[in-house]
């Protein structure tokens, strides 16, 4: 197939790479619950920081879900763009990774096949 070198081995270890960072991101906003009622109760449960506080969250709650879809999207992607390439179809490959490269740009998953 020319134009792709891709070593399974490798996009695996980097879809680990990734994965372990997406759960650190995860695992950091668990925490941020917590976080912020103790900052709200630091505070002597100041009605003022409380709201600040949940319009500070929810003003970034779409960005965060749009975050986990990327990553979600992107590495749906690879997956797939590795098994077409192993299977030896640099169409599907092509497809796949075309895909891909929209979906971690749009956050979009539309065209991307799970297997």
């Amino acid at each position: 197939m020319t134009g792709y070198r891709v070593s399974p081995e490798g996009v695996e270890a980097t879809l680990r790479r990734v994965a372990d960072r997406a759960e650190s991101l995860s695992v950091a906003l668990s925490g941020l619950e917590e976080h912020a009622t103790s900052a709200v109760a630091g505070a002597g449960g100041s009605p003022i920081i409380a709201e600040a506080l949940g319009t500070f969250f929810s003003g970034r709650t779409e960005a965060l879900k749009s975050i986990g879809t990327r990553i979600e999207a992107g590495m749906t992607g690879a997956v797939q763009a590795v098994g077409a390439y192993v299977q030896g179809d640099e169409e599907m490959a092509q497809t796949q990774q075309s895909f891909a490269s929209r979906a971690t740009t749009s956050g979009g998953l539309a065209g991307l096949t799970k297997g």
